[in-house]
């Protein structure tokens, strides 16, 4: 339990998206990636980023104020091992997880978060005129935004399931709703007798080489792009989900399982 005073714990809760805000600008202008070859000046960073000095001074301060940098004596700031987090390159970096969390494709429907709760429908749907998948099929910097957020979470969250699970017995594994396929070629990375398919929509799928390339399973892998509320493709005999079932209400999700069960070899 937190010593603060109980209306500071609860201000630092309800402000939290200020600082899911400064994180995701500091990500965008890449201030960390500027760091990354030593301290530098709030002016040294500005010319870098090209942003107003003084302004981005003071985001640097706050930033400094919860662990993301750090303000030395001489005035200069420095990485530290949670801002190095938000560097493009940085093994397990945050970046993209960071500009996603704060973008108004993820931030907006809690305006209407009353909605949901009295009607039972989604709000986004309600504020943007259609469901979140079909806005990214037509909005292309939004839903890149969110796929490298989810590229981000797959290398970084999924690496202990992948680590732990036993993949012996399966020939054939398909990730469904599996967006460029990052989980999918770490698990053939780590299991090379295994052969994948990734299922997405088309414009998702279509990003999917540079990943399989990356983890040198290209030879063992196949994307196909579709829609998991019609058919999936059949020649698979486990199939994987992450952070898909929980997007939908019980009559989807129903819907998607039902799909799966259709297309997965028998036995």
């Amino acid at each position: 339990m937190s010593n603060k005073p109980m209306p500071v714990v609860l201000l630092e809760m309800i402000s939290g998206g200020w600082t899911a805000g400064a994180v995701a600008v500091a990500a965008r202008l890449g201030l960390a990636d500027h760091l990354a070859a030593g301290p530098r000046t709030a002016a040294e960073l500005a010319g870098a980023s090209k942003t107003h000095a003084p302004t981005l001074a003071r985001l640097l301060r706050y930033l400094a104020s919860i662990g993301v940098f750090v303000e030395q004596p001489d005035g200069r700031f420095a990485l530290t091992p949670l801002g190095d987090m938000i560097r493009k390159d940085a093994p397990g970096s945050m970046r993209d997880a960071a500009i996603f969390f704060a973008s108004h494709h993820a931030q907006r429907p809690w305006e209407q978060a009353e909605y949901s709760l009295r009607t039972g429908k989604p709000s986004f749907d309600h504020m943007y005129g259609t469901n979140p998948w079909e806005w990214y099929a037509t909005h292309p910097d939004d839903a890149a935004e969110f796929n490298a957020c989810m590229t981000a979470l797959s290398g970084t969250l999924h690496k202990a399931a992948v680590e732990t699970y036993d993949f012996t017995g399966i020939r054939t594994i398909m990730d469904v709703g599996g967006g460029h396929g990052r989980l999918l070629a770490q698990i053939l990375a780590k299991a090379p007798a295994i052969r994948g398919i990734l299922f997405d929509q088309p414009h998702v799928v279509s990003g999917a080489a540079p990943v399989f390339a990356e983890y040198r399973v290209q030879d063992r892998a196949r994307a196909v792009g579709g829609s998991f509320f019609e058919t999936l493709p059949a020649g698979a005999d486990a199939h994987i989900m992450a952070h898909i079932i929980h997007d939908w209400d019980d009559e989807h999700a129903h819907k998607i399982l039902s799909n799966c069960r259709a297309a997965i070899d028998r036995g």
